[in-house]
């Protein structure tokens, strides 16, 4: 929770919580303008989500196997999609080769 910009503390606290009762919804949209930090708040849940050890009000423990992978590049349920360097946007042979890893 440390690294996130002070005002997403509060949106990664609130997703916290959803998370530890049970009432996360099946979809989250972050926007904003760029350079707020959404990224950084979609990866603090991910990590958040996929942690063995996770607390409300520390988030990941960093040290689980799940926080090793997930720092390591290589927990695979955690897929990052994002542009590539010469689009602003997510092309659709990106979301193909998501899908076909997924099934």
């Amino acid at each position: 929770m440390s690294d996130l910009y002070p005002w997403l503390v509060s949106c990664r606290s609130t997703i916290a919580t959803a998370i530890a009762q049970g009432r996360l919804p099946h979809a989250l949209l972050l926007s904003g303008l760029p350079g707020l930090g959404k990224g950084a708040l979609a990866d603090a849940i991910a990590r958040q989500l996929l942690c063995a050890a996770a607390t409300l009000e520390a988030g990941p423990c960093g040290h689980c196997a799940a926080c090793a992978q997930i720092s390591a590049g290589s927990h695979p349920d955690y897929i990052k999609v994002q542009p590539e360097e010469d689009s602003r946007v997510i092309k659709v042979d990106q979301i193909r080769w998501l899908a076909e890893k997924l099934t």
